[in-house]
C-alpha cells in the first residue's frame, strides 16, 4: 500500500495508490479521517478496510488539479536520526570528522513543525554559507517503542519513506552540535509517499536516490 498526502483546492486529503496507480481519497473511499497521523495510529484497524474498499467499490480517481505534499506534514514529535550511517558518508567526511573507528551508533534530532514537500524549495538563508544534503530511509513507527526486542521490531513498523536530510554545515560546526543546523524551516523534505512494509521483502535491499533541481547527485 502507498498513502499520500495531497493538496487540491486548497484543502488536503490523505490518498492512497490503486491497482491502476492512480491516487484515490479515502474520502471517496468512505474512510473519513483527519490527517496521516490518524492513518498511523489507526493503521491495524484501517490497513484492511481500505484494501477492501479498494478492491469492492470501483474507486474512482481523483477529478481535479492536485500536488503531492509530503506524506506527513506535521510530524508528531521531532524526527529522530541515525547519524553517519552509510560507509561512504563516513569515508567522505573523515577530514572533518572522523567516525571510522567509532563503535557505538550516532542519534540526534531533527527539529520539524512542518515537513517540506519532496519537490519543495528549500529556504536560502543568509546566514547559511554551506548547505548540505543527505537521502535517508525514513521509518514510520504506528506504535511507541520502548525496550524492544530485536526480533519483534518489524512489528512497529508500518512502513518506510524518503527523507532528505538538509544541513547547514556552518551552523553545526559553529555550534559544535547539530541541532540546530538540521532544524531550520524547510530542512526536511519528505516522501512523496509512504510504503507500507507488506510491500518491501527486505529494507536493506533498498535504493534510495536525491535529486536537487532535478539532477540526480
Amino acid at each position: 500500500m502507498r498513502l499520500y498526502t495531497i493538496e487540491s483546492e486548497n484543502k488536503l486529503y490523505v490518498a492512497v495508490e490503486g491497482k491502476d496507480g492512480r491516487l484515490v481519497t479515502l474520502d471517496s473511499l468512505g474512510i473519513n479521517v483527519a490527517d496521516m497521523n490518524e492513518i498511523i495510529r489507526r493503521f491495524d484497524e484501517l490497513r484492511v478496510l481500505i484494501a477492501e474498499r479498494l478492491e469492492n467499490d470501483n474507486p474512482k480517481e481523483i477529478g481535479c488539479e492536485y500536488s503531492i505534499k509530503a506524506p506527513i506534514p506535521i510530524p508528531v514529535q521531532d524526527i529522530i536520526c541515525l547519524g553517519v550511517n552509510y560507509r561512504a558518508h563516513i569515508e567522505e567526511t573523515v577530514d572533518v570528522l572522523d567516525f571510522t573507528k567509532k563503535t557505538d551508533a550516532v542519534y540526534f534530532s531533527k527539529r520539524v513543525n512542518t515537513a517540506n514537500d519532496p519537490d519543495g524549495i528549500i529556504p536560502a538563508y543568509d546566514f547559511v554559507d554551506s548547505l548540505d544534503y543527505e537521502v535517508e530511509l525514513g521509518v514510520i513507527l504506528k506504535k511507541d517503542a520502548l525496550n524492544v526486542p530485536v526480533e519483534e521490531s518489524a512489528d512497529y513498523i508500518l512502513g518506510y519513506t524518503i527523507i532528505n536530510d538538509v544541513s547547514a554545515r556552518n551552523l553545526q560546526f559553529k555550534h559544535q552540535q547539530w541541532y540546530r543546523g538540521k532544524s531550520l524551516d524547510g530542512y526536511t523534505p519528505m516522501g512523496p509517499c509512504i510504503v507500507t512494509t507488506d510491500e518491501i521483502e527486505d529494507a536493506n535491499d533498498l535504493d534510495i536516490r536525491c535529486y536537487v533541481n532535478n539532477e540526480k547527485r
